[in-house]
């Protein structure tokens, strides 16, 4: 995905000997002045009917607290 926009600094890592990029970080580059948007968001198979960046850093938050309680 990233080799397609050459234009956003994208934070990658290293993983079996190539570099990537991870799902949250694509996500965070839509939230408020990042080079991303969201057009459509849908979540647990339904629409979400509120401010699409709003719902997506709530996601991101919920997920982070969900991987700090492992």
């Amino acid at each position: 995905m990233y080799h397609g926009y050459p234009r956003i600094t994208w934070p990658t890592s290293r993983m079996l000997g190539r570099f990537t990029v991870s799902p949250d970080d694509i996500a965070k580059r839509t939230l408020v002045d990042g080079p991303l948007g969201i057009p459509l968001l849908y979540h647990d198979g339904g629409k979400v009917a509120e401010d699409y960046v709003k719902a997506m850093a709530r996601l991101l938050e919920d997920s982070n607290a969900a991987l700090a309680l492992k």
